[in-house]
């Protein structure tokens, strides 16, 4: 049966006249929108509601810059006659060592695309490499003022080693690069050196004559360059992992599985002979040999030694190697050590330790060289970042007036790692757990500690409160702090007074009554949200417009709540796997707004709102337009190396603090990275 055709010009017509009453609607609806759109946060007096006022639509797409960045993880280090190379988070820093045991800072690279894990130095260059990112050729002839060079491609090392022809290195291969133009590396060879262990990388690099001593987190892999285009291995040794020293044809290596060093005789470099072990040292990380001593830098370990140690071995004949002394360091964990002349350089958790070993039984630490190394927890006031270093227990005061050049104005240290950090115009308050060491046991309280400036105008802890349980959070208003804290028996918030920064002082607080987990605290004018673990509990609502005395108001379930922030009427509670907005309009009778998936970033580490953009640290960056406050909808997710190299960087964001709308993100081994959100 024929069907006629409809001509296409009616079929035209008839389309756009059902368009046309549409279009009036379409119209509302916009302007509808933009209406629900127009609604977010401005501040209003201490215990006051805040209100909703007009903001300015993200516009999409939505980018981050980076601007600045200061401070970073030690994790690397090699050492000349006159400078010592070490890589400070992203960067590459050159040390001047004209004066003994005191190294001077002389030149900073720029920003790398990933965190420092190695240095290797041949002549006037330096190859640096990365964390997930390729390593790098910089040129060091003017020390002061150190280039980056070009990539080396396929080169991801974590540990690097040179000789006169031959650069060595690499993370999951082992990989040969001819030096015949240093400037330049070429790949001549490569050993499949992943095949041999499951996960991780390689771990440490020693050559000895044309062999490579490849540690892996399963044992030692022993190959042969003498052909650099066709590397052989020659050997697999397990559980053993060389090697912390070699020296005149001994190496010294490391079981983790056991608290012991052996001796290896290298007679045959590819068959080497155990002859003798040393029990000194519970967790090796390091050593270096001079004048017939092995120096043994351990591991500290907080539950049985508060601190690391180096120990002093007489290996005058190596065979029969023992202890002659030991000196306790001020530091938590260890990375590497390099020495020069007579002054032993260790890189860790506090930044650069100096050892003097001028008596080769009786070392003795001089001052170190404090950096800013791994940020926890950040707060930002005014034009100061106000960043805790639990690693080496400290509290650093940046000057960010120039976000492109922050650079440290104070440091004060810390009686205990810091769990939360909040800062007003006049102070810093920097809770957490300090340790009281009684025998080898390790007894945990908590701590409130209040930072500002002393009479004599020196940054200074001014008053601290302790005997409280370990707070967990802590959220301002005035001067109130209310602390959180869980242990195994009590659940408490505990109202405290720091009207006198000098004196902190409880003044009242209550237990939970459910006995649930909490997790969070968050405040806006006159409310306060605790959240909980416990499923049907999820929120608790509580009037605070008597600061001193909260009313218990609603409750709302949400499942596995971890972070929180409020602002007027609305809530936005960040759980593993979502967003959830919540109105507060009626604190007796919350009610969930709308939710969206976490996307790119869990929320466990903090949320921070400005403007109409919420900012999500955990594991990545994550950022929420919430023009429409019912419906967060994700601009931005990416790891934070995404800043640098499209890659993870270390996999931590910390936390994150805004200032003037530059985001402050405190990167773990990263150090202070300073974002600035970019718009078409």
């Amino acid at each position: 049966m024929h069907v006629p055709r409809m001509p296409f010009a009616y079929a035209l017509i008839l389309w756009l006249l059902f368009l046309l009453p549409s279009a009036p609607a379409a119209s509302s609806r916009a302007q509808r929108a933009l209406g629900l759109r127009a609604m977010a946060a401005s501040g209003s007096a201490v215990g006051q509601r805040r209100v909703f006022l007009p903001v300015v639509p993200v516009i999409h797409p939505f980018r981050l810059d980076l601007i600045g960045q200061t401070g970073g993880a030690m994790n690397a280090l090699a050492v000349t006659d006159r400078f010592l190379y070490a890589g400070i988070g992203p960067r590459l820093a050159i040390f001047s060592l004209a004066s003994a045991g005191k190294p001077l800072l002389v030149g900073l690279s720029e920003v790398l695309p990933g965190v420092v894990q190695a240095v290797a130095v041949h002549g006037a260059y330096a190859y640096v490499g990365l964390a997930n990112a390729w390593a790098q050729v910089v040129d060091i002839r003017q020390p002061s003022r150190p280039r980056v060079l070009a990539a080396i491609p396929g080169l991801n090392a974590a540990r690097l080693a040179v000789t006169s022809r031959y650069l060595i290195g690499g993370d999951r291969d082992l990989i040969v690069l001819d030096l015949a133009r240093p400037d330049a590396p070429r790949e001549v060879g490569r050993y499949l050196a992943w095949a041999h262990f499951d996960e991780g990388g390689l771990t440490d690099l020693h050559v000895f004559g044309a062999m490579v001593y490849a540690e892996t987190p399963w044992g030692t892999l022993i190959i042969d360059i003498s052909v650099p285009t066709v590397p052989q291995l020659e050997r697999y040794v397990p559980d053993w992992r060389c090697c912390l020293a070699v020296d005149q044809g001994y190496a010294y290596v490391r079981n983790f599985a056991r608290p012991a060093v052996a001796v290896w005789r290298l007679d045959d470099p590819a068959a080497p002979l155990e002859v003798a072990r040393i029990d000194a040292c519970r967790y090796p990380a390091d050593a270096v040999v001079d004048r017939r001593r092995l120096y043994l830098v351990c591991l500290g370990n907080d539950w049985v030694q508060l601190g690391a140690q180096l120990s002093v071995i007489d290996i005058s004949d190596p065979v029969r190697p023992f202890l002659r002394g030991a000196l306790p360091l001020n530091e938590f964990g260890i990375a590497m050590a390099s020495l020069s002349g007579r002054i032993l350089h260790i890189v860790g958790d506090r930044g650069l330790t100096l050892v003097d070993l001028r008596q080769a039984d009786k070392p003795r630490e001089l001052l170190p060289v404090d950096t800013l190394t791994d940020i926890t927890r950040l707060a930002a006031v005014g034009r100061q970042v106000f960043a805790a270093d639990n690693t080496g227990r400290r509290l650093w005061k940046i000057d960010v007036t120039d976000p492109a050049r922050p650079f440290v104005h104070d440091v004060a240290p810390l009686p205990g790692p810091a769990s939360r950090l909040l800062a007003s115009d006049t102070a810093a308050y920097v809770a957490g757990e300090v340790q009281r060491v009684g025998g080898r046991s390790v007894t945990p309280g908590g701590y409130l500690s209040v930072f500002g400036p002393s009479r004599s105008g020196m940054f200074t802890e001014l008053g601290r409160l302790t005997g409280i349980l370990p707070p967990q959070d802590i959220a301002l208003m005035g001067d109130v702090i209310y602390a959180l804290s869980n242990d195994y028996e009590a659940r408490e918030i505990r109202i405290i007074d720091v009207s006198r920064a000098e004196e902190p002082r409880p003044v009242s607080g209550f237990a939970n009554d459910d006995q649930s987990y909490y997790t969070t605290l968050a405040i806006d004018g006159g409310t306060l949200i605790v959240s909980s673990r416990l499923d049907w509990m999820g929120l608790k609502i509580f009037d605070i417009n008597d600061p001193l005395h909260p009313v218990a108001r609603g409750r709302l379930p949400i499942q596995n709540p971890r972070n929180a922030v409020v602002r007027g009427d609305t809530a936005y509670v960040g759980t593993r796997e979502r967003v959830v907005a919540v109105d507060l309009s009626d604190l007796d009778h919350p009610r969930i707004l709308g939710e969206q998936a976490a996307g790119a970033g869990e929320t466990d580490s903090r949320m921070v709102l400005d403007g109409p953009l919420l900012y999500r640290a955990s594991s990545c960056l994550a950022v929420d337009d919430l023009s429409d406050p019912a419906r967060p909808v994700q601009i931005y997710g990416q790891y934070l190396s995404g800043m640098l190299n499209g890659q993870c960087l270390s996999g931590r964001v910390r936390d994150v603090a805004v200032l003037d709308g530059d985001v402050m993100v405190a990167a773990g081994d990263a150090g202070l990275i300073v974002l600035r959100p970019a718009r078409p």
